[in-house]
């Protein structure tokens, strides 16, 4: 009988209980190792979710053979570094988003995870939702047609990490290029990018153009050392003649018309509540489309589910694969590319 599937976590912040809550409930599996630069915070950790081994240096976690794969869960300038560390030490990878940096960063991270034969998954969760599994299903029909443009809006009122109110909790790196990448395009948006290429089954990407703004309470922003875009309106152009807007931020003045919109040349969709949109006779019907309520039953799991599914059946990521992920930080790199130059930048 195989034993148990041993989890270490890299990073004991925030996101790291999340990632050790879900590990909790999934059968056969334990976390049982976690590492912090901050020996406080581990065994602070380590107490709250009864994990055994603690460490201050993460190549320490990844000397353990009772370690198979590891959650990194630090901030993104570390997240290559983390990751390529321990697929050389043998182990698998689920990566928090956004990948890294750069895509020369995520090049790396990819290159090794092949090397190493290991899982590389990075931690975009938003295709597992049930809404957007049931909407993969009702595009793979082709109900919708051919779809030749898509629409994602998300803003925040105020919701800049670490800064506003509300985000305190938050790390203050979450605002510096240097140590996250970018602002609210390198966050928020590449859900939003994961989401969407991943429902369209990632179409080859042609062209990007971006705008990038950085003006709410801007004197106080600039003293905090922020140096990151709160707003960030961004064009696809996709190979086959679609298109996919997208507008993301951080903090706004105007209110969330959020959502993410799908037209077809059949009918279109809105992915939450899901929804199709037909032509009856010139006019507009509306219809919900169910929702599975038993989400295991339907198969639809969870990131961590879905990493710990393919490391016990040795079959590859099926869902935000190191490899598509890897696209979605080329993407973003040329957004940002994109508002320097103040022009279109193809890929």
């Amino acid at each position: 009988m195989r034993r148990r599937l041993g989890i270490g976590i890299i990073g004991a912040g925030m996101i790291a209980n999340s990632h050790a809550k879900i590990y909790s409930q999934i059968k056969g599996v334990k976390v049982i190792a976690v590492a912090d630069i901050d020996e406080g915070k581990a065994k602070a950790f380590a107490k709250e979710h009864k994990v055994k081994y603690t460490f201050r240096d993460w190549r320490d976690l990844l000397s353990m053979d009772e370690v198979d794969a590891v959650s990194i869960c630090l901030p993104v300038y570390l997240h290559a570094p983390a990751t390529v560390d321990s697929l050389r030490a043998g182990k698998h990878v689920l990566c928090e988003k956004p990948m890294a940096r750069n895509a020369s960063e995520a090049e790396e991270m990819v290159e090794e995870a092949k090397r190493s034969g290991k899982k590389l998954m990075v931690y975009y969760r938003s295709r597992f939702s049930p809404e957007a599994r049931r909407a993969k299903e009702v595009i793979d029909s082709g109900e919708l047609g051919r779809i030749y443009f898509v629409r994602c809006i998300g803003h925040r009122w105020r919701g800049r990490p670490g800064f506003d109110e509300g985000m305190k909790a938050f790390g203050s790196w979450f605002m510096k290029k240097e140590l996250a990448g970018g602002g609210t395009m390198m966050d928020l948006g590449g859900y939003s990018i994961d989401l969407v290429l991943g429902l369209l089954g990632f179409p080859e990407v042609d062209s990007v153009s971006c705008s990038m703004y950085q003006e709410i309470d801007k004197e106080k922003a600039i003293a905090a050392g922020v140096d990151v875009e709160e707003l960030a309106v961004g064009y696809i152009r996709l190979k086959d003649g679609g298109a996919i807007w997208i507008e993301s931020s951080f903090a706004v003045n105007v209110p969330d018309p959020g959502g993410v919109f799908f037209f077809g040349s059949k009918a279109g969709m809105r992915l939450s509540p899901l929804t199709i949109y037909k032509d009856r006779d010139g006019k507009p019907e509306e219809v919900l489309v169910d929702i599975p309520k038993d989400r295991k039953a339907a198969g639809y799991w969870n990131p961590q589910e879905h990493f710990v599914d393919c490391i016990l059946q040795d079959k590859p990521i099926q869902i935000s694969s190191g490899e598509e992920a890897l696209v979605v930080t080329r993407i973003q790199e040329a957004m940002y590319r994109s508002a320097e130059l103040g022009g279109e930048v193809r890929l």
